[in-house]
């Protein structure tokens, strides 16, 4: 008697719970929202998630608080959204190393399975940057030094299994030569670095880096892009410095945990897509080499499942490994 009880008890709890759901939806947002951006302040990331959260909150009339969870090349805060209630209050503003990571590692969460896609928010580039100490002013000047010495450059990354390095391993592949993999908690880290000696190359952000390469303090030999950035103009493109392959773009989004009610979802992605419509949004992004992006969930999900398969692809064929 008492397992019927229980076991119509569970029902009538599901049932409760169901009919809650489009309710809590429909009153959505009703208290702040926490953007959780999982690498370390002074990046891409930090930078993008911050405007888009100033903006978001705006239109929601809500505060959307950002909170940093850097590591393991974003895993660490991805894997903590991953694992929070699915009704909108926590998201995370990803980069594509949301879905690099899982390619190269098995991870807490899955890129596709664990998460609900949001919006694509925007667009940019990565750039070869060297130190000052490296005696090289190209491209192929680099690949010829890393050849005649090998074991004596290393380069950084924004975290073991990122974007940042897995762009570099694909150069590495391409050129032929091998470097020493040291990898940091960020992208500012691993500039600071850079900047001290203690790596000799970093591909990363182009935004994080554009004063100092304005200033002499270190060396940009490519970038990635179609074209020559305005903000850059000295600065040859991967294909201009003669390896046109190289895979230096970075797109950055918003996703939530899977379950997310689709009402909400729906509006999150509204919202977002006329904050990238705002003048002054495309405006400061295009100050850190940024595109607004926008569009559809599901194209957004799209993006996401290719970069996944493509890096999954390059890893498998190339026998690629975290340090």
């Amino acid at each position: 008697m008492n397992s019927v009880i229980s076991k119509a008890a569970l029902t009538l709890l599901t049932s409760l719970c169901a009919l809650a759901m489009p309710a809590a939806a429909a009153t959505y947002p009703d208290k702040p929202i926490k953007m959780v951006i999982p690498f370390a302040p002074g990046g891409g990331s930090d930078f993008f998630g911050r405007i888009i959260a100033e903006k978001l909150g705006q239109r929601l009339g809500q505060t959307v608080i950002v909170e940093n969870r850097g590591g393991a090349g974003g895993s660490v805060g991805t894997q903590y959204v991953a694992n929070t209630p699915p009704d909108g209050y926590t998201i995370a503003f990803i980069s594509n190393s949301f879905a690099v990571s899982a390619a190269v590692s098995k991870q807490g969460y899955d890129p596709v399975r664990d998460f609900t896609p949001i919006v694509r928010v925007v667009d940019t580039s990565m750039v070869v940057a060297i130190n000052p100490s490296v005696p090289v002013n190209d491209l192929k000047g680099l690949v010829s030094y890393a050849r005649d010495n090998p074991g004596k450059l290393s380069f950084g990354s924004s975290g073991a299994g990122g974007i940042a390095h897995l762009a570099t391993e694909d150069f590495l592949v391409q050129a032929g030569i091998k470097m020493v993999h040291v990898p940091y908690r960020g992208t500012g880290p691993a500039n600071t670095a850079l900047l001290a000696g203690e790596i000799q190359v970093n591909i990363g952000d182009s935004g994080a880096v554009a004063e100092l390469i304005k200033s002499g303090r270190i060396k940009a030999v490519a970038i990635g892009g179609r074209q020559r950035s305005s903000l850059l103009p000295d600065v040859p493109t991967s294909k201009e410095a003669g390896m046109p392959d190289l895979k230096l773009d970075i797109w950055y989004g918003l996703v939530a945990p899977r379950g997310t009610p689709p009402q909400v979802v729906e509006r999150l992605n509204k919202e977002v897509n006329e904050v990238l419509r705002m003048p002054e949004v495309a405006e400061a992004f295009n100050k850190r080499f940024g595109t607004p992006a926008g569009g559809s969930a599901e194209d957004f999900g799209g993006n996401i499942q290719h970069d996944f398969q493509l890096w999954k692809d390059f890893v498998a064929r190339n026998n690629i490994k975290l340090d």
